[in-house]
């Protein structure tokens, strides 16, 4: 499957809504199945929509998100998403980059 996420801070005001980041999302991916959406500071690594996500891919599913900073804001969080897509063979697709540990260019 392939999911996407979608984050904005709750005091961001600078007109970056859901809304604008889903629409980007699905011109990123237009085969994104589910969109996982919450209100939360990038630092704080207790998202519950993030770890649900987190929670529910498996072998072979994608994880589209906008930008970095929508995922994570966080050095040692992003490393931990880094290692569970590569031993769960997830690809992450950040904007138009896509990480597929799967293909050795990326290893």
């Amino acid at each position: 499957m392939i999911f996407g996420y979608v984050r904005k801070a709750k005091n961001e005001d600078l007109g970056e809504s859901l809304e604008k980041q889903k629409h980007e999302l699905l011109k990123l991916n237009d085969k994104v199945d589910y969109i996982f959406e919450e209100y939360a500071n990038g630092l704080d690594v207790n998202r519950p929509e993030l770890n649900k996500m987190l929670e529910t891919v498996t072998d072979g599913d994608v994880i589209v998100t906008t930008d970095i900073s929508r995922l994570t804001r966080d050095i040692k969080q992003l490393n931990d998403i880094v290692e569970l897509a590569k031993k769960n063979n997830i690809k992450l697709q950040v904007g138009t980059t896509i990480w597929d540990n799967t293909d050795s260019m990326y290893i």
